[in-house]
């Protein structure tokens, strides 16, 4: 086994958790039947069979857009779309960044030629370790209705799911209960829950998993130094901010190759930057 210690607030591998984006997208990317009872506990949805699309799934529309790394992106029998994405921190962007989700994802999908009914249905769901609406519930579900009457839905195949880990439990199965506990802490007590423990057990154990890890989180530290030192020579402070929010995306869209590069390329770096928005 590897040894790690506990520096600079990271993680060592043996310690991660379900709630963790690493074992979290390690464990479904390679376990399409975890994927679907998942799914289908979440939603509450019978699904009968899913299959990944590919690992760290990422689009773009153009070199000029922002780039979107999914974390689980999963496609079932009926043609339906999903992309399960876990959210520990709370951001005030969420929402909006629920909709560039699901709009990239229809480009994605709707090649040249295509008719719009060819669109797929579609459900972008973020699992929270909070509440991301302060409403209580365990499930916010959003699809398009008519403002003037409720009754009318647009019927264009979109669903928003935000899954509230700290929810009060009320008004949900025991099955989806079972889960938003084991989420925060408590031990399996469902199938489900069993299945993920058992999972993660497993991949603690895979040390080629444990060697991309630990390579990842040093990079990642070197990467935190080269801005420091960055922010320094050109002496504001705000420089080194954006190249700290710059190893931060990079890290999000798990581009460990441009991180490494970006240590040592300043040119890499201002393309970064561009494609930012910075």
């Amino acid at each position: 086994m590897i040894s790690v210690r506990k520096k600079g607030g990271r993680k060592p591998y043996r310690e991660l958790t379900f709630v963790d984006d690493y074992m979290f997208c390690k464990v479904l990317q390679n376990d399409p039947e975890l994927c679907r009872q998942l799914l289908v506990v979440i939603l509450d949805k019978d699904i009968r069979k899913v299959e990944l699309v590919d690992v760290q799934h990422v689009l773009s529309v153009t070199t000029e857009h922002k780039s979107v790394r999914f974390d689980v992106y999963l496609n079932d029998d009926e043609n339906t779309v999903f992309d399960l994405e876990m959210q520990t921190l709370r951001r005030p962007e969420l929402p909006r960044r629920s909709r560039y989700y699901q709009s990239i994802t229809d480009i994605d999908h709707l090649g040249a030629g295509m008719d719009y009914d060819e669109l797929p249905d579609t459900y972008i769901i973020f699992i929270c370790m909070f509440d991301p609406f302060n409403s209580g519930r365990a499930r916010y579900e959003f699809r398009s209705l008519c403002t003037e009457d409720a009754d009318i839905e647009l019927e264009d195949g979109t669903r928003r799911v935000f899954i509230n880990a700290k929810s009060k439990r009320e008004d949900i199965s025991p099955e989806l209960r079972a889960l938003l506990d084991y989420l925060c802490g408590e031990s399996p007590s469902s199938g489900l829950t069993q299945y993920i423990s058992d999972s993660i057990d497993r991949a603690k154990e895979n040390r080629r998993w444990e060697r991309e890890y630990v390579t990842f989180e040093e990079k990642l530290k070197e990467a935190r130094k080269e801005g420091r030192e960055e922010g320094r020579e050109e002496g504001r402070e705000e420089g080194h901010e954006e190249i700290l929010q710059m190893f931060r995306f990079l890290k999000e869209q798990g581009r460990t190759d441009d991180l490494d590069r970006a240590l040592s390329d300043a040119e890499f770096r201002r393309k970064i930057f561009e494609e930012m928005g910075l």
